[in-house]
């Protein structure tokens, strides 16, 4: 499953595969990553990895498909740690 973004100024829906990438103007071998809309650099907020869920993600965790990107109504999906 693929990454979900969203542009914090266009509002465009996206996956990683539909991200822009460019060279860092300042620091080598790092990039940076931009709205292919409205071509805004680095306004991408992480949605969550729920199926069918446009929320914005607000925690990271592990779940039993593995590392997620998940909203608080989500978070459920998480694996405590003692059975990770």
């Amino acid at each position: 499953m693929k990454s979900k973004y969203v542009c914090k100024y266009c509002l465009h829906r996206l996956t990683d595969d539909d991200i822009l990438r460019a060279p860092h103007p300042w620091i080598p071998r790092d990039f940076i990553m931009g709205c292919p809309a409205c071509k805004s650099v680095d306004s991408l907020r992480a949605i969550c990895d729920a199926e069918n869920c446009w929320n914005e993600a607000s925690h990271g965790a592990w779940t039993r498909d593995g590392y997620k990107n998940l909203c608080l109504n989500h978070y459920d999906m998480a694996v405590p740690a003692a059975e990770g």
